[in-house]
């Protein structure tokens, strides 16, 4: 049932009793929880951890006794198994009497989750009445002072939940076109099979002519993300803007290379799926060492020297310029031959740290409709960091992407392409069966095709200067 699972909240006490007033508070406002007693570890040894828990009420003494440290630790066990390491951000809610307990607790779950950051712990006292019961008004008025001191995180929670809600929106619209293919009200069965329908034509809108399951699969999430984006950004955002609206008033922060390269990547790169080796626009080859007969730069031999000069300017590179500057003196013949090896020898050192890469820009409409007859790239190189000052400057038959960090890849790296270096393939699905390192995002690609489409339609004129 992973199709289901929408919990943001997550209660954790021994007492059912205890936990129902918080449960009925979240529900009376619209909040679905899940609930664990957590007094019995060995019932959770089969549990897959919970990831995309924003917020956890968990009582501190979970039918254990001993000292602080072995009672909290349980409480910290039982977290370690039902809560995913790499889920953030969470804010705990310590649910407890006792106020020793929760500076020990957060140190405690910090030794033995580290990768949970931040560590977000509040107390909320259990409000008991004297015959040991719950007040439940005590508890709504405690939930509501929580939830609203959220910021910023009440950011990203309501762009979580706006991004459900227009998920709802499109899941109801397309029930409803369902729904209205009949005049009379359809039994189940059919009302499922009438959508097995929609879903088909709708796949086939996505994906085309292409019947592969990558292909297919694709083109479906394609069509209802579309649906999706036009439900999210007619959200009512009146609370949104509210949530917003201190952090615009801030000075804008200064990153560092590295979290700009970070951030660069979310945008524009997407992971490509090592198992999947259709060809595809936006798809990036990178060599390795052992790439055979099915990779595309097997098949193109793209020229590295000549892409090597046109993209950088080697002579930024002191020690190329000092070579190449000795060449150009008065020296014999005999010492120039010399001079000419240790100017290739560092011409292979810079092409060793760059990356030869190739990027799949044929359209989509031929793609989609298999009217594809070759596969169309356009060459250019990865500059890793330390080079990026030998890259030539307002080049208009170059493209230079911001930096950005690529998996399996260390350090940040500028991707810089070529138009003058355009290379094609005949029959891509037989002969190409590598899959690409990652893939570029569609904005990206269609900001690439027109750059290309552009260059290649310039028509040129003649003057006299």
């Amino acid at each position: 049932m992973n199709s289901l699972k929408t919990a943001r909240v997550l209660i954790v006490d021994d007492i059912a009793e205890q936990a129902m007033p918080v449960i009925k508070v979240l529900g009376s406002l619209g909040i679905g929880c899940v609930y664990i007693p957590g007094d019995k570890l060995e019932d959770l040894v089969d549990m897959k951890p919970l990831s995309g828990i924003r917020l956890a009420f968990v009582d501190m003494e979970l039918a254990s006794a001993g000292t602080m440290r072995e009672i909290l630790g349980k409480t910290v066990n039982v977290l370690r198994k039902i809560i995913a390491e790499d889920t953030a951000p969470v804010m705990f809610v310590a649910w407890t009497q006792n106020d020793n307990y929760v500076e020990e607790f957060r140190i405690m779950l910090g030794e033995a989750m580290p990768k949970l950051r931040p560590l977000f712990v509040l107390p909320m006292p259990k409000p008991f009445t004297k015959k040991g019961k719950i007040r439940s008004r005590q508890v709504v008025r405690d939930v509501n002072r929580l939830l609203k001191d959220r910021r910023p995180l009440g950011v990203l929670w309501l762009w979580e939940q706006m991004s459900h809600d227009a998920a709802t929106v499109t899941t109801q619209a397309i029930a409803d076109l369902v729904t209205a293919r009949s005049d009379s009200a359809q039994p189940p069965a059919e009302w499922k099979t009438s959508l097995s329908e929609i879903l088909r034509l709708l796949l086939a809108t996505g994906a085309g002519q292409n019947e592969d399951m990558p292909t297919v699969s694709q083109g479906l999430l394609e069509v209802l993300n579309s649906l999706h984006l036009d439900g999210l950004e007619h959200q009512d955002a009146g609370a949104y803007r509210r949530e917003i609206n201190p952090i615009r008033k801030l000075n804008k922060p200064e990153l560092s290379a590295s979290e700009m390269a970070t951030l660069n990547s979310m945008l524009l790169l997407s992971p490509a799926d090592p198992t999947d080796s259709a060809v595809r626009p936006g798809n990036v080859y990178v060599p390795s060492t052992i790439s055979g007969p099915g990779c595309p730069h097997v098949l193109c031999d793209p020229d590295i020297e000549g892409l090597m000069n046109d993209i950088l300017n080697l002579k930024k590179d002191g020690e190329y310029k000092r070579l190449s500057d000795k060449l150009n003196s008065n020296l014999a013949p005999a010492a120039k031959t010399g001079i000419k090896r240790e100017l290739a020898t560092q011409f292979k050192k810079l092409v060793k740290e760059c990356r030869v890469i190739l990027v799949e820009v044929t359209a989509p409409c031929d793609f989609s409709q298999k009217t594809r007859s070759v596969s169309r790239f356009v060459a250019g190189l990865l500059v890793p960091e330390p080079l990026v000052k030998l890259i030539k400057d307002k080049k208009e038959s170059s493209r230079r992407l911001e930096a950005v960090q690529i998996t399996g890849m260390d350090g940040i790296w500028s991707l810089v392409l070529s138009a003058r270096f355009p290379y094609v393939i005949g029959k891509p699905e037989k002969l190409i069966k590598e899959p690409p390192v990652f893939r570029l995002r569609n904005s990206v690609v269609v900001d690439i095709q027109a750059w290309l489409a552009a260059q290649s339609a310039r028509p040129g004129y003649v003057s006299l200067r």
